[in-house]
């Protein structure tokens, strides 16, 4: 999880939330539509898993 935070952006307010697939994303507030997004880790989830012995 993180700690999202709002900011006024070129006259639009901005949305900052980090999500499940590493990246930090800034979302416009009025319409949802994605401003930009930065990949700043691999999420476990795309992590190769080791085999499992059987």
């Amino acid at each position: 999880m993180s700690n999202p935070s709002l900011e006024s952006v070129d006259c639009r307010r901005a949305f900052y939330p980090g999500n499940g697939c590493g990246n930090i994303i800034c979302v416009n507030v009025s319409d949802g539509t994605p401003l930009w997004r930065w990949k700043v880790s691999i999420s476990k989830s795309k992590r190769s898993q080791p085999d499992k012995e059987t």
